[in-house]
């Protein structure tokens, strides 16, 4: 999986921007060579959700600097399907939910919602 996060991280167009002092954004864009492509589906390629869910883990862990430990993902909700070539815009909010640190994490296309996690961490991981 090492090697499917770092092309995922790859995949990252342009600077973090932060709209807001808990919230941070980029975008990303997977080509048609992305490996996560690769057999998700022959001849109509959909970014699988997994690769969504490492956007969200590599936008927080390069708004931090450091690794996410991470411990779960809640709420989950793939609405649209992502195709190759297109441009994602990524944005990560953090919070505190129940005591724990959490990222939720946005997922937009074309304006539209296509995809929408929380990240929950293990704790003594500091926040972005």
């Amino acid at each position: 999986m090492s090697q499917l996060k770092h092309a995922t991280a790859a995949a990252a167009v342009g600077e973090l921007s932060c709209p807001e002092p808990d919230t941070v954004q980029r975008q990303y864009c997977f080509g048609t060579a992305f490996i996560g492509f690769q057999g998700h589906f022959p001849g109509a390629p959909i970014l699988p959700a997994l690769v969504q869910i490492l956007a969200g883990v590599t936008l927080a862990e390069a708004w931090r600097g450091q690794p996410l430990n991470l411990a779960a993902i809640d709420n989950a909700k793939f609405l649209l399907p992502v195709y190759p070539e297109r441009l994602l815009q990524v944005e990560c909010r953090e919070r505190r939910k129940d005591d724990h640190p959490v990222c939720e994490v946005r997922i937009t296309l074309d304006g539209k919602l296509a995809s929408s996690f929380v990240l929950r961490w293990t704790e003594g991981t500091p926040a972005p």
